[in-house]
Formats: C-alpha cells, structure tokens, sequence
C-alpha cells in the first residue's frame, strides 16, 4: 500500500517524460523514432498526447436537429431497456427546443430487481447512458466512442 503512491508518480512521470522525432530524410521520407535524427531537413520534438477515442464531433447543427416530442423520446428510452414498461423517470428536461431529453430512469434487470436511476440524453441519433466510458471514472473503456458526456455537453444537461 505504501508503494502505490510511488509507483503512480513514477507512472505519470515517465508517460510525460516520452518524446518522439520527426525525421526526414533527404530523399524525403519520413519517419519517427525514440532518439534524435542523425542527418535530415527537419527534426521536431512531439510532446502531444494520442487519443484513440475520437473527440466527439456533432454530427448535425443544433438548429436544424429534428425535434421530438418528450413522449416520443421516452419511448426510444424505453425501447432500449431490457423491461420497457418498468421504467420510472425522474428529473426530466426537454432541451434544445424540443430536440433533446435528459434525465434519469430506473427500470428493472434481466434478474427483475430495479437497478437504480441512471442518467441519460435522449436525441434522433439514440439513447446515451451515464457510465457509457465517457465520465472521468470510466477513462480507459473501449467501448467509449460515441458517448454521454459530450452529448450532455452540446445539448446543455445539467
């Protein structure tokens, strides 16, 4: 336990301490490597960090986004849980001009218990849950692509 501290320092430092070349070489290929170029046009030092998650990118303006009617939004909610009709909502908000719903829901499992409530947002493209790889907690899940966060975010959820 004691270690752990330490073992995370020496983790995060490392990480930030990489660097990579950029090399071209005479005959203009180009290529990246740990140490610096020994011959060539053009040496940078890359310090950025790589995501492979793509930042989210709207795929329609807010404007011209079809609107939807709160009914018609809880029923794409609905539809996408396991037991539809033992879905309880809380804390609803028809945003964006009636092109969007955020809030919570609370429906049953595949084992019948409720699960507790569990924020969503709800637009034409889909349903995005809370918990999706998108929320700091969940950093590092692959299957984070197209997530809560960021539609909370560009649909303005509390």
């Amino acid at each position: 336990m004691k270690y752990t501290p330490l073992f995370v320092i020496v983790m995060l430092y490392s990480a930030s301490a990489c660097a990579a070349y950029k090399c071209v070489s005479p005959e203009g290929k180009t290529s990246y490597q740990e140490r610096p170029c020994e011959s060539g046009k053009e040496t940078k030092v890359l310090r950025e960090a790589v995501s492979s998650t793509p930042k989210f990118q709207p795929s329609i303006d807010k404007a011209t986004a079809p609107q939807r009617t709160q009914d018609e939004l809880q029923a794409a909610v609905r539809a996408s849980l396991k037991d539809p009709d033992s879905a309880n909502f809380n804390d609803l908000q028809h945003v964006g001009d009636g092109r969007a719903l955020c809030g919570q829901v609370n429906a049953k499992n595949s084992y019948g218990g409720y699960t507790g409530f569990k924020r969503f947002v709800a637009d034409f493209e889909g349903v995005y849950w809370a918990g999706d790889g998108s929320a700091q907690v969940d950093i590092g899940r692959p299957e984070a692509r197209r997530t809560y966060v960021p539609k909370a975010n560009f649909w303005g959820c509390p």
